[in-house]
Order: C-alpha cells, then sequence, then structure tokens
C-alpha cells in the first residue's frame, strides 16, 4: 500500500533528518580512523609552530618541543584511541624528553576533561544508533513503497535550512564564543575545560581551538560527499527495485 501524500511528506522529512545524522556519523568514523588527519595539519595548520613557541613555555611538563613528528601524531591517536574507544588509557599516554625520559602528557586536570569529552561521545554513539535504525527503517518503507525515491534538492533544502540557522546563529555569536559557549552548557561547572598553552600540552598538541577549526572543515567536505554519494547510490538501487516490480507485474 502506497503511503498518503501527507505522510509521504513525513516520512520523506524524518528520512532526510535521519539521513543528514546518519552520514554525519558515518563522516566522523572516517576522520576516527583517519587520525582527523593530524599529520598534515601538524605541518599546513600551524601545529607545529605552536608546539614549537609554547611548550617550552610550559609550567607543568617540560621538554615536549624536543619531540619528532611522529611522536605527536602517535600522542595524538592516543588521545583519539581513548576519548572513542577506552578512557582508561588516557593516564598510560606519554613522550619522552631530549634525553629518552619516558615522561607523563597529560596532567590530572586534562584527563578528568577527555573523561568527559569521552562520556559525551559514549551519549553521541547513543543517539547516532538510533538516527541509523529510524534512517534503515524508513529507506526499507521507501525502497518498498514510493514511486519516485526522495529528490537530492528536496533533501539538500531541509538539511540545508538546518545548517543554515546553525550557521547564522554561529555567524552572529561569532565561533570562538560558540565553541566556548558550549563548553559551558556541556561541560560540569567544577571541570576545567579551558587551557593556556603555557599550562597544557594537550591544548598545544592540538592547537586549540585551531585544529578543531581544520577537522569542522573536513567534516563538511566529507559529510557532502557521502550525502551525494549515497544519495546517488540508494537512487539507482530504488529505479532498479521499481523497474524489476514493475517486470514482474507485467509477466504476472
Amino acid at each position: 500500500m502506497k503511503p498518503k501524500v501527507k505522510s509521504q511528506k513525513a516520512i520523506i522529512l524524518l528520512f532526510s533528518i535521519s539521513n543528514m545524522f546518519t552520514v554525519i556519523a558515518l563522516s566522523w568514523v572516517v576522520l576516527y580512523h583517519s587520525n582527523f588527519f593530524y599529520s598534515f595539519w601538524h605541518d599546513n595548520g600551524g601545529i607545529k609552530q605552536t608546539i614549537e613557541h609554547f611548550s617550552p613555555k610550559n609550567t607543568n611538563i617540560k621538554g615536549f618541543e624536543n619531540t619528532t613528528k611522529a611522536e605527536r601524531v602517535e600522542v595524538f591517536k592516543q588521545i583519539n584511541y581513548a576519548v572513542h574507544v577506552n578512557k582508561s588509557t588516557l593516564n598510560n599516554i606519554t613522550f619522552h624528553t631530549k634525553n629518552n625520559t619516558e615522561t607523563t602528557l597529560l596532567t590530572q586536570a586534562e584527563i578528568i576533561h577527555l573523561v568527559d569529552v569521552a562520556n559525551l561521545i559514549q551519549i553521541l554513539y547513543y543517539w547516532f544508533t538510533l538516527m541509523l535504525l529510524v534512517w534503515a527503517y524508513l529507506l526499507i518503507k521507501i525502497m518498498k513503497n514510493f514511486i519516485h525515491y526522495p529528490s537530492f534538492v528536496g533533501q539538500a533544502i531541509a538539511i540545508g535550512s538546518i545548517f543554515g540557522v546553525l550557521g547564522l546563529i554561529i555567524a552572529i555569536v561569532g565561533p570562538t564564543k560558540f565553541f566556548y559557549w558550549l563548553h559551558e552548557v556541556i561541560f560540569p561547572d567544577n571541570h576545567q575545560w579551558f587551557f593556556y598553552y603555557q599550562e597544557s600540552l594537550m591544548s598545544t598538541l592540538m592547537s586549540a581551538p585551531d585544529l578543531f577549526g581544520w577537522i569542522a572543515l573536513e567534516w563538511v567536505l566529507l559529510f557532502i560527499i557521502g550525502f551525494y554519494t549515497i544519495h546517488k547510490v540508494l537512487k539507482a538501487l530504488h529505479t532498479k527495485l521499481q523497474l524489476n516490480a514493475h517486470n514482474d507485474y507485467e509477466h504476472c
């Protein structure tokens, strides 16, 4: 049975939203497994310069400026793994100083903050899993009951409206202020989330918040590519299924 027009519109809108969250999640998974292209941003995003300038001024831990690029990439990879998979490993992240002394990278305040980040990511796992299930259910419904697959333009308008409103808010407030506001809302009041370079190798390692800006850029690019590719593949599959159903009907 074909859904009614109003029901179809509601299904398409919900499908577009769940599709957006699904592609966002898939893009993030790609970035995670690519270590967020930290190696590239280290050389081209100002991270190397930040480390060389601020590490000697660190009041808590000395010697990080003498690490190699490979070690910095590895340390970031360990943090990446910890906040996504196993936060208990945060205490074990170390680097080697110039005289080859193994030194702990993170202070207790930084570990507490990264545990908060890991907890937030865990909550987001549940949300994106729910969106994936909704998307899969609606996709099956559309493949079976809809004559036409939801248009790319229609979905783009729905998703673009959401991003447009969010982008307008960020533009008005300012990216940095918006970033800080999110931290104030998300993280516990008594947990430190802002760290000066002079006290935090974590912030220095990421040239925060600069790296987050680069990650946002590559995330958006991956989202656009992923959204378009998935749409083309699913539309072609839908067309094929409709054609097969039509041929089967004619042969009845």
